[in-house]
């Protein structure tokens, strides 16, 4: 998928249940009152874990 989406696309894969507990607690990991996408930015399979490490590091 990746080779025929184009130059510098990211394909994260992300549960449903995962994009849950991101919408849920966001507010925890950024001050502002937007979300920083960058933390989707990646071309991995995206668990809680690695969403929790992603948040932190752009927050």
């Amino acid at each position: 998928m990746k080779a025929e989406s184009g130059v510098d696309t990211d394909i994260a894969i992300i549960t449903a249940e995962n994009l849950k507990l991101v919408a849920e607690n966001w507010g925890k990991y950024f001050s502002k009152d937007r979300f920083n996408l960058h933390v989707f930015n990646s071309t991995e399979i995206l668990d809680w874990e690695t969403l929790r490490d992603r948040m932190n590091l752009f927050s």
